[in-house]
């Protein structure tokens, strides 16, 4: 059985098995990728079935730890893939958390230095900044002046070259007026 035919309760036990195990993401930077990888496809959407409140809350300390190897590009990408799945569970103050987060390093006219922080290297990878994209736009609950805000830098990057789908994709979710959820 294909993993994406597995059954809600399935991947939720999946999901609190990992959330009992987190401590072992730390063992080695490949622990910590799958780790997040697997979780955040088990905890897809982030709502809908029984307890998914709780699980929010669990994993919502992971967001203040951090990852335990940040200078690995396929960790940040990982985290970034991890949040997009779950964001539809996410509060609008945890959505406005991450965005706020994130926030200087993206929008223009608010970019700080990032070399003293390991999520934002000087140079993220064409891969990497698209999954902060695809995240960011999965925040359904941000407040219409940070999507425009968003909207407006995610426009001045795509009349720089030829836009890829997945940035079209998360400018429409940007735009969108109706959540996808809730």
């Amino acid at each position: 059985m294909a993993k994406e035919d597995w059954p809600t309760t399935l991947i939720r036990t999946l999901a609190d098995e990992l959330l009992d195990a987190m401590d072992g993401r730390t063992i080695t930077a490949e622990h910590e990728a799958r780790w997040l990888n697997l979780l955040g496809f088990c905890l897809r959407p982030g709502y809908g079935a029984p307890v998914d409140d709780w699980r929010i809350k669990r994993i919502w300390q992971l967001h203040f730890q951090g990852l335990a190897f940040p200078r690995q590009a396929q960790n940040r990408t990982e985290w970034w893939i991890f949040w997009r799945r779950v964001a539809g569970g996410l509060k609008a103050g945890h959505q406005m958390e991450i965005y706020n987060g994130v926030r200087s390093y993206l929008v223009s006219g608010a970019k700080q230095k990032r070399r003293n922080n390991p999520m934002f290297p000087s140079k993220l990878s064409a891969g990497e900044e698209l999954e902060i994209w695809l995240a960011l736009a999965s925040l359904e609950w941000l407040p219409v002046q940070a999507k425009v805000e968003l909207g407006r830098t995610l426009l001045a990057q795509l009349g720089k070259g030829t836009p890829k789908s997945q940035q079209l994709w998360a400018l429409s979710r940007l735009g969108a007026r109706i959540p996808v959820y809730g």
